[in-house]
C-alpha cells in the first residue's frame, strides 16, 4: 500500500510538558499563501501546521491505479469530504452513485452522518458482502460516520483525508454554529470540552436525552456534537462502531492498535495541510486525472463563511488573491482558552498516534515517507 504520513506528534509543550503550562504558540501558523490554496481546494481553513520534513516516494513505490474501481472513502467530518465527493463525480461520472448519494454528499443510505435520515442507530454496520453487492452498480462510497465492523473490505480501495486533531475540533466547533439546531449555550466551546471529561457519553449511545429519546439521533449530533467529536475522533472512526460509543477517557491500546491496523490497509492517506501535493495519490491509486473542479471554488462559500478571491487564466492556471482565511484563523484563536486547549490535547493523545502507523514514533531519528 502507498505509505505516507507526517501528521506529526502532538505539540511538545502539551504532550511532554503539561505540568509546565501551555502556550498557543506551540501550534505553528501555516504559510498564508499555502493556506489560501488549501482553502480553494478543500473549503477548509488550516489554522495549525506541522513543520515535518519527509522523504519522497519513488515512482516505483507507487501502486498502480485501481482496476475494479470500487472505492470507499472515509469522510472524517471537517476533512475535505465535499471536495473528494466532487472529484469522484468529475472522474468517475454521476452514475457511480445512486440518487440518495447524489443528494447527500456522496454518502449512500446508511453511511451518512445524520442517523435518523439514514435510518440507522449507534452501532450500525454494513457487511462487506452487502457493500460489494452494492458496488456492482454504484462503485463509489463515502462514509461520514464510523467505519463498518469488518472494514476494510477485500478488493475495495479505501481512502481518507486527515488533519491535525485539534485543528479539526476547532473547525468542527466553528462549523456547528452555521448548522440547523445550533444553540450558543448548549453548543458553546466550553460544552464541547465538557463532553471529553472522563466517563462522558454525550450523544454517542441510545440512552434517553434531555430533548428526546436519544441525543445521538438528533441531526448529525453523534458525529458533530458529541463525546466522540472531542475524544479521539480518529481512533473511534477507524476502530469501528463499538469503539465509537466508548465513554470518554476509556479508549485503550486495543482500540489504538485496531485503528492502526485498519489504516495500514488504506490506499490513500492525505494530510489536509498538504492537500495541494498529496491529492496526487488519487491519481496514483484510483487513476483519477482531474484533481481540481470549478465546483471546488464554490465549496468554501457554501458553509464555511469565508472565501478566497480566485481567478483562472486562459491556460487554466489558478491565480489566488486576497484570502479571508487569515481573518478566520484570527477569529478561531479565542475559540478555546489555554486551559481548554490543554484539556483537549491531553484527551486526544491516541489520535496523535493513530495516523503515524506504521511510521516512526515521536522524536524518532528516521523520517517517514510522504508525497
Amino acid at each position: 500500500m502507498l505509505g505516507l504520513a507526517c501528521l506529526g506528534s502532538s505539540p511538545r509543550s502539551h504532550a511532554n510538558r503539561l505540568d509546565a503550562g501551555t502556550h498557543r504558540s506551540s501550534f505553528n501558523p501555516p504559510d498564508d499563501a499555502r493556506a489560501a490554496l488549501i482553502e480553494v481546494l478543500t473549503g477548509e481553513t488550516v489554522r495549525y501546521s506541522r513543520q515535518t520534513e519527509c522523504e519522497r516516494l519513488l515512482a516505483s513505490e507507487l501502486e498502480p491505479p485501481s482496476q475494479n474501481g470500487h472505492i470507499v472513502h472515509l469522510h472524517l467530518h471537517k476533512c475535505a469530504g465535499t471536495t473528494t465527493c466532487d472529484l469522484a463525480r468529475a472522474n468517475m461520472g454521476a452514475s457511480v452513485m445512486d440518487s440518495f448519494q447524489a443528494e447527500n454528499n456522496c454518502a449512500a443510505l446508511g453511511d451518512g452522518n445524520w442517523l435518523a435520515r439514514n435510518g440507522i442507530e449507534p452501532g450500525f454496520s454494513v457487511g462487506c458482502e452487502e457493500r460489494k453487492e452494492k458496488a456492482r452498480t454504484h462503485p463509489f462510497f463515502m462514509i461520514e460516520r464510523w467505519l463498518d465492523s469488518d472494514a476494510p473490505c477485500d478488493n475495495m480501495k479505501h481512502s481518507v483525508v486527515i488533519r491535525d486533531p485539534i485543528d479539526r475540533i476547532v473547525s468542527n466547533v466553528l462549523f456547528t454554529k452555521t448548522q440547523e439546531g445550533y444553540d450558543p449555550i448548549a453548543h458553546s466551546p466550553a460544552q464541547f470540552v465538557s463532553w471529553a471529561a472522563p466517563g462522558k457519553v454525550h450523544a454517542i449511545t441510545m440512552e434517553p436525552g434531555a430533548q428526546g429519546p436519544s441525543d445521538a439521533m438528533r441531526g448529525s449530533d453523534m458525529i458533530e456534537r458529541s463525546t466522540a467529536a472531542v475524544d479521539n475522533f480518529y481512533v473511534r472512526s477507524f476502530a469501528g462502531p463499538e469503539a465509537f460509543m466508548v465513554p470518554a477517557g476509556q479508549l485503550g491500546q486495543e482500540h489504538l492498535e485496531k485503528a492502526k491496523n485498519t489504516l495500514r490497509s488504506f490506499s490513500v492517506v492525505i494530510m489536509l495541510e498538504k492537500f495541494d501535493t498529496q491529492s496526487a495519490q488519487y491519481a496514483h491509486s484510483f487513476g483519477w486525472q482531474q484533481l481540481f473542479t470549478q465546483q471546488m471554488l464554490q465549496n468554501h462559500t457554501k458553509d464555511h463563511g469565508h472565501q478566497v478571491e480566485v481567478t483562472i487564466d486562459t491556460e487554466g492556471n489558478l491565480e489566488i488573491g486576497q484570502s479571508t482565511a487569515e481573518v478566520a484563523r484570527a477569529t478561531s484563536e479565542d475559540v478555546f482558552s489555554e486551559e481548554e486547549l490543554e484539556t483537549l490535547v491531553t484527551a486526544n493523545q491516541l489520535d496523535y498516534e493513530a495516523p503515524r502507523h506504521p511510521w516512526p514514533p515521536p522524536l524518532a531519528p528516521s523520517s517517514p515517507h510522504c508525497t
